[in-house]
């Protein structure tokens, strides 16, 4: 899997003149990862979940976060974000959760691995490590299987030192409206939002449950994290779209 996303060549990046106007960058790369993501993939794939040690925290830093969706039908196959290097522009780690189809049922066609349902949400951690450096996190986008996906323009950047322990918040996907298919009967989403939401008491109640020799303290964790809503369609509720 590794492999098959390192090989894609997943965004061209080109600098204006000065006096032209700024171009808006398509994301390109977001189609083309979820996608081989759900070709490649025939089953559920949990969110990659990295325990810290102390010999990868010397070097680098623990980022955690979560992906989640309404309880009740999963209207998205895959959901992911990708960390671009800031310095190269390149892209880094793709941080993805895939469902399986379910052929028995076409109301809610897609099971997950969850972690945790809480309320009104069904989702699951993912917690990864960066070297110090700084980092942009662009291209959030949801897939209802095969190739296509939509994504939002909102980015993020984010400066991370080693040692560092940083929490980036919940990523909810959800339909902005749904509409009833005449022949097949199956409610569909029209659209896609994600909404970033702080939510380090239940992710990291789910984390110690996993790694319970951590002995991770609240107060030693970095809360970096725009409350934000954005549609994925291009077109921002919060940020502008990613201008070089």
């Amino acid at each position: 899997m590794y492999k098959i996303l390192s090989d894609v060549n997943i965004l061209k990046f080109y600098r204006k003149k000065e006096g032209q106007k700024k171009m808006r960058i398509r994301f390109i790369s977001s189609i083309l990862v979820v996608g081989l993501m759900l070709v490649f993939t025939g089953c559920a794939r949990k969110t990659a979940i990295e325990k810290p040690t102390n010999e990868n925290m010397k070097n680098s830093a623990l980022v955690i976060g979560s992906f989640s969706r309404n309880v009740g039908k999963a209207y998205f196959r895959g959901s992911s974000f990708i960390v671009y290097s800031n310095d190269t522009k390149k892209l880094y780690k793709s941080i993805f959760n895939i469902g399986k189809e379910d052929l028995t049922s076409l109301n809610n066609p897609f099971i997950f691995e969850d972690d945790f349902k809480y309320e009104n949400s069904n989702g699951s951690i993912f917690s990864f490590s960066l070297p110090e450096g700084k980092y942009i996190l662009a291209n959030y986008s949801v897939s209802l299987g095969g190739p296509n996906a939509v994504y939002g323009s909102y980015y993020k950047y984010l400066d991370v030192k080693k040692g560092d322990i940083i929490y980036i918040g919940d990523l909810k996907y959800e339909p902005t409206a749904t509409k009833r298919h005449r022949i097949s009967n199956i409610d569909m989403p029209l659209g896609a939002k994600c909404t970033i939401s702080n939510q380090l008491d239940r992710d990291m109640n789910v984390f110690n449950k996993y790694f319970k020799d951590t002995n991770i303290r609240m107060e030693d964790i970095k809360i970096d994290l725009d409350e934000i809503q954005f549609g994925l369609d291009g077109d921002p509720i919060g940020k502008g779209v990613w201008e070089l």
